[in-house]
């Protein structure tokens, strides 16, 4: 028998395969964004950083063309 070596990101793609097959209902995304882009600007904002009020929170991929499941919750943070 032959041994296979994965890298730890490698196992857990294998792991948690069937679930990244389950697509995401837009709700669900929406949540996603409210939460990982408020956490963001928190962080940013506790940092101090010049500009942090300008930052920006976007989701992409196929939520913004309208899909009504998507495959992830794409967020793109400028």
């Amino acid at each position: 028998m032959h041994q296979i070596w994965a890298a730890g990101v490698q196992v857990a793609g294998l792991k948690h395969f069937d679930d990244m097959q389950q697509r995401i209902p837009r709700a669900e995304v929406e949540q996603v964004h409210s939460l990982v882009c408020g956490v963001v600007k928190e962080v940013v904002g506790m940092e101090g950083l010049p500009d942090a009020d300008r930052l920006h929170c976007r989701v992409t991929g196929s939520y913004i063309r309208g899909k009504p499941m998507t495959g992830a919750a794409c967020l793109k943070h400028m």
